[in-house]
Formats: C-alpha cells, sequence, structure tokens
C-alpha cells in the first residue's frame, strides 16, 4: 500500500472510514462515481463501489447500478463492484448471503439477476464477492497488471500457393495436397499427372481413376508441361 493515494467517497466515510490502510494516504471526499478512488502505486487508477448483496439488486431493480456502472468505467483504468456477501438460488427465488449465513430472502429470478450481473461486467465492470471489503481492496491495489502472455494451443499452418492451388481441384483435400508436393518438384508436374487418367506411376492413397477423371474434367483435358 506504499505511495498509494486512496479517497472515500463521503457518503461512504461512516461505514468505511474507521479502517486502516497502512502506508497509504487516505482522504475522504464527494467522488464523482464510486465508493473508493485509489492511486495505485504503479499509476494505476481504481474505482470501486461497494455493495451488499441486497443493495445490488435494489440498484439494478431501480435502475441506478447501470448509471453508477457507467461512472465508473469511464472515470478509472480498472472499475470493480465488490459485493460483500454472495448470492445463491433458492426455491422462491434468490437468497442474499453474507458470512455463510441467509441475510435476506428476495423472489428475485436467478436467471435474470445473472443476467444483469452479465451485462454488467460485458461494460466492462469486474464483479467481486468477499466479505473481507479491506482485504479485497488491498489485493486490488497491489495486483499486478503487467500483460498476460497465453501461449498458443498450436502453431497455425499457412498453406502455400501451390497448395492452394492443388486444393482447389476436385477431390482433393489439404492432406493430399501435401502428398502429392511430396513426390512432384512442381506444381506443374503434379497437374499433369493428376489431370491424365492414364498416367498410373506414382501411386499416391486415396487418388485413384476416379478422381483423376474428374480433374480432368474440370481442367478441360490433359494438363502438359511444356519446358
Amino acid at each position: 500500500m506504499q505511495g498509494t493515494l486512496i479517497t472515500i467517497d463521503s457518503n461512504d466515510a461512516l461505514t468505511v472510514g474507521n479502517l486502516q490502510w497502512p502506508g497509504a494516504l487516505v482522504s475522504i471526499a464527494p467522488l464523482p462515481a464510486g465508493d473508493l478512488r485509489a492511486v495505485c502505486p504503479d499509476g494505476t487508477i481504481i474505482l470501486i463501489e461497494r455493495k451488499t448483496p441486497r443493495d445490488l439488486l435494489d440498484s439494478i431493480k431501480d435502475g441506478r447500478l447501470f448509471n453508477q456502472v457507467s461512472g465508473l468505467v469511464g472515470g478509472a483504468d480498472f472499475s470493480y463492484i465488490v459485493v460483500t456477501g454472495t448470492f445463491q438460488p433458492s426455491r422462491n427465488g434468490v437468497d442474499c448471503t453474507v458470512n455463510h449465513h441467509i441475510a435476506d430472502q428476495t423472489n428475485w429470478n436467478w436467471h435474470s439477476l445473472q443476467g444483469a450481473l452479465l451485462s454488467i461486467q460485458e461494460l466492462g465492470c469486474a464483479i467481486i464477492y468477499d466479505p473481507d471489503y479491506r482485504g479485497c481492496v488491498e489485493r486490488l491495489i497491489n495486483r499486478s497488471r503487467s500483460t498476460v502472455k497465453v501461449p498458443a494451443r498450436r502453431e497455425p499452418y499457412v498453406f502455400s500457393q501451390a497448395e492452394n492451388m492443388l486444393m482447389s481441384l476436385p477431390g482433393i483435400g489439404s492432406n493430399k495436397a501435401l502428398e502429392i508436393l511430396k513426390h512432384f518438384p512442381t506444381v506443374g508436374y503434379a497437374l499433369e499427372w493428376l489431370s491424365d487418367p492414364e498416367m498410373a506411376e506414382p501411386k499416391i492413397a486415396g487418388i485413384g481413376s476416379g478422381i483423376k477423371n474428374k480433374i480432368n474434367e474440370f481442367l478441360g483435358g490433359k494438363m502438359e508441361l511444356k519446358l
């Protein structure tokens, strides 16, 4: 937290103003968006909106939340909603749970709630569930936001012009095109062989007189390589 500048919104001062943030410079002032604004040691600006589960539902219902999210996303590099509890589906709707105990039972539709939460995250605001608000804020401030490097699961293969030309012929897919070019020095020799049903050699699996007749018809006759 050393070198962090934290501003707590005036409306949230009575609730979280007494929390300790060792090493940070803390002030209380009106914020245009969010309950807490932090300038992290690396210069990143984050905005956090703190919600109890019930308050989150109420702010979705009356439309406040999406306006709040718009302000969060537009006013910081990273924005978060920290929910100090969780939700769980119940027989009659959605239960609000705080510290593993049901704090409130609602008649909300579970799927409608999940849709609203997805919409919030699709706007660019992450949602975190954590009863330890102070600890959550500290983790968000200290979080490394360096580029995440993900290796490709498979290296892409780009087909050559010769392979693309052969794959345009009837009955010749990528595997056959690759196999054909193993037997011929150029695509010209390959086309001459493919368009001549009477030229048997070389033997290539999956390419018989039937495919060669179709290629001959497709090309309008036998191709002859002129040197």
